[in-house]
């Protein structure tokens, strides 16, 4: 609530709040780094659920298609899920048996090697040679997966950065609005309203921005989708005179 940590006294808003995901989690009996550690699970979650919807559509497209290399996009989830697990033990330190996560990534691994040249114009050994020759991509591919799911941290750090700046306010305007006396309680008033104001708008923008961000390269990548767009040309020469 605007980065107030008062509001946690009023007992409406208190109750308003998800322990775990609170901002003043010693009020919860929640320790600051089990606050951290869910919000960024919660984005790795959220990253895990929308990068494996991609493979999720690339099979029923290509299923349809009769194309036999859904099962690279099957490869696909089964790393992608597995690989979720490496990053929580990674970032936030839970203990995971890595032993069959390894094998399951690999597993992943192996069934796009073997069926990502896979199409429907090629044959089944066509389409395994293509795939054996892409092995090394597919290595590096993976490791991006795993970058790719690292990358919903980001909604985390613009979190952090929105209720930085909303305490900041609170703790110098404060200050300020008490010093002012008479009329001018109107102008502290009127300055926290500002700053609280323009903190809400670039938490929206940042939250766009980076939304479409993680769309546009993370989840598209995933899908196989590529942006393209129209050349900016200002000053190119047109060869025919519009009329």
């Amino acid at each position: 609530w605007f980065g107030l940590e008062s509001a946690m006294d009023v007992p409406l808003l208190r109750s308003l709040v998800v322990p775990t995901f609170a901002n003043y989690p010693e009020y919860f009996n929640v320790t600051t780094t089990q606050q951290q550690n869910s919000v960024m699970k919660f984005c790795f979650i959220l990253g895990t659920v929308q990068l494996s919807l991609a493979c999720v559509m690339n099979i029923r497209r290509k299923t349809q298609e009769k194309d036999l290399s859904w099962v690279a996009d099957l490869g696909w989830l089964c790393a992608i899920c597995a690989l979720y697990f490496v990053v929580l033990y990674l970032v936030i330190g839970e203990q995971v048996n890595l032993t069959p996560i390894a094998a399951v990534v690999l597993l992943g691994f192996v069934l796009v090697v073997c069926f990502g040249g896979m199409s429907p114009d090629k044959t089944f050994a066509q389409g395994l040679k293509a795939g054996l020759g892409n092995a090394f991509t597919v290595f590096l591919n993976t490791i991006s997966a795993f970058g790719n799911i690292m990358s919903y941290i980001r909604l985390f750090a613009v979190g952090m950065a929105s209720l930085a700046i909303a305490q900041s306010f609170n703790l110098s305007l404060i200050h300020m609005a008490l010093g002012f006396k008479g009329p001018l309680v109107v102008v502290g008033i009127l300055i926290m309203l500002v700053g609280h104001g323009l903190n809400i708008v670039m938490g929206l923008l940042s939250v766009v921005v980076h939304g479409v961000r993680l769309n546009l390269l993370e989840f598209s990548g995933q899908l196989g989708m590529e942006w393209t767009g129209t050349a900016y040309a200002p000053f190119k020469k047109l060869d025919k005179i519009r009329k």
